[in-house]
C-alpha cells in the first residue's frame, strides 16, 4: 500500500511539474505592463509570445501590427515549449515507479499535444495555400485565432481563412477570430 501511495504522490508531483513549467515558460514572456489586461474580452486569451514583443490578445486586438519575423519565432517557441513539455510526460512514461494510470495518463497528453501540433500545422498549411504569405494559428478550447501576415483581409479572403478554420477545428463560425499582422 505505501508504494501505491507514493506512486500517486509522485504522479500528482510531476503533473504539477509540468503545470509549473508550462506556467513559467508563459509568465517568463510575458510584457511587464500585462497587469492591466482586460479578461472580460471574448475569452480568455492569456498567451505571451515571442520574446516579450506581443501578446496575443494585443495582436488578436490589432493594438499592435507584428513584424514578419513574429511567425518563425512565434513557431519556434511553441514548438520548443510542447517538446519540454512531451519530455516530462515521456520521463513519466518511462519511469519504473510510474502506476499504470500514471502512464495511461501521460501517454494520452502526449497523444494530445501531437494531435493539436499537428492540427495546427494542417490549418496553418490550408491558409497558407489560399495564398498568404504566412499564418500562426492559436487552438483553444472552443475557440482559434489566426493571424495572417497581411496588411488587409478582403471579405472573402477572411470567408476562406473562417472556412478552413471551422472545417478543421470543429468550432462554430463565430468562435474564429481573425487578425492581420499589419507588417508591411
Amino acid at each position: 500500500m505505501p508504494k501505491t501511495k507514493n506512486k500517486g504522490l509522485l504522479v500528482i508531483a510531476l503533473v504539477a511539474i509540468l503545470a509549473a513549467a508550462t506556467t513559467v515558460n508563459y509568465k517568463l514572456s510575458e510584457k511587464s505592463n500585462t497587469a492591466s489586461t482586460d479578461t472580460n474580452k471574448s475569452g480568455v486569451i492569456n498567451a505571451e509570445l515571442v520574446n516579450n514583443s506581443y501578446s496575443e490578445e494585443d495582436v488578436m486586438t490589432s493594438a499592435t501590427g507584428v513584424d514578419s519575423k513574429f511567425f518563425s519565432e512565434y513557431r519556434t517557441q511553441r514548438e520548443n515549449t510542447r517538446s519540454q513539455n512531451i519530455s516530462l510526460l515521456e520521463g513519466i512514461v518511462s519511469d519504473s515507479t510510474s502506476t499504470s494510470d500514471m502512464v495511461k495518463n501521460a501517454q494520452q497528453e502526449i497523444i494530445n499535444l501531437t494531435k493539436l501540433s499537428e492540427k495546427e500545422m494542417v490549418v496553418e498549411n490550408l491558409i497558407k495555400a489560399k495564398g498568404f504569405k504566412d499564418v500562426i494559428v492559436f487552438i483553444h478550447e472552443g475557440y482559434v485565432n489566426v493571424v495572417v501576415d497581411a496588411t488587409q483581409l478582403t471579405t472573402a479572403q477572411a470567408s476562406q481563412i473562417q472556412d478552413v478554420a471551422v472545417k478543421e477545428c470543429s468550432v462554430e463560425a463565430s468562435k474564429v477570430c481573425i487578425a492581420v499582422s499589419k507588417a508591411k
